[in-house]
């Protein structure tokens, strides 16, 4: 996901076990997260509304990501998170 201007940036990485967030903002500097998908849940308004936000949780962490996407994108960044993750988290199931 990206800032449409190209000054904040967000990359979402997937693996079995846990999903790292990282948020690139414009003064350079990275922040980032992580989250076990098995207990992630992943929170979006369908239909969404325009003060609707994507938020993560697990185990007391939260975070909104996608904010500089409009709401229909957020809803198809949800829905396709959600998707990978269980084919993610079923692999060995």
């Amino acid at each position: 996901m990206s800032y449409r201007t190209g000054k904040t940036r967000e990359t979402l990485l997937l693996k079995p076990d846990h999903l790292i967030i990282k948020r690139f903002l414009p003064s350079g500097k990275e922040l980032s997260w992580s989250f076990n998908p098995n207990w992630m849940s992943i929170e979006m308004d369908d239909p969404p509304l325009r003060q609707s936000e994507l938020t993560l949780r697990s185990h007391g962490k939260r975070i909104v990501i996608g904010s500089f996407l409009t709401p229909d994108e957020r809803l198809q960044v949800a829905t396709a998170l959600r998707s990978e993750i269980h084919s993610c988290t079923n692999v060995n199931h």
